[in-house]
């Protein structure tokens, strides 16, 4: 099961609930039986927010903020975080945050992502 962040360690202004949600979150998509389990254990929630969307009246912005050491079995043969950990990353902190909204729940699918990689992360 994926380590989860205790909730006086998360800051933000999110409330414990929207905290605790993006924790089950984790516990729900990580399961010891996937690829994922090796990474996603060693994620940490460092902060959980929410404002007001400054265009579009009555929406939010949900904001969550994590950590991740990049380790050996992240990377590519020039010892670079490799392309598809950072697609996997990108998807679960994603999926995660739509935790914290409770007309989502956990049912969240991605059904496109793109990302432009600007610098590397090295080990």
């Amino acid at each position: 099961m994926p380590v989860r962040t205790p909730i006086e360690d998360i800051s933000g202004n999110a409330s414990d609930y929207q905290k605790e949600g993006i924790n089950d979150a984790l516990t729900v998509y990580c399961q010891e039986t996937g690829f994922c389990y090796g990474i996603s254990d060693r994620m940490r929630l460092v902060e959980a927010a929410e404002t007001d969307h400054p265009e579009v009246g009555g929406q939010k912005i949900l904001r969550a903020v994590f950590e991740l050491k990049v380790e050996p079995d992240m990377v590519d043969a020039m010892d670079a975080l490799h392309s598809g950990c950072v697609a996997y990353l990108a998807d679960l902190c994603t999926s995660a945050t739509y935790a914290m909204d409770d007309t989502w729940g956990f049912a969240h699918l991605s059904t496109s992502l793109n990302t432009a990689y600007h610098a590397r992360a090295r080990l």
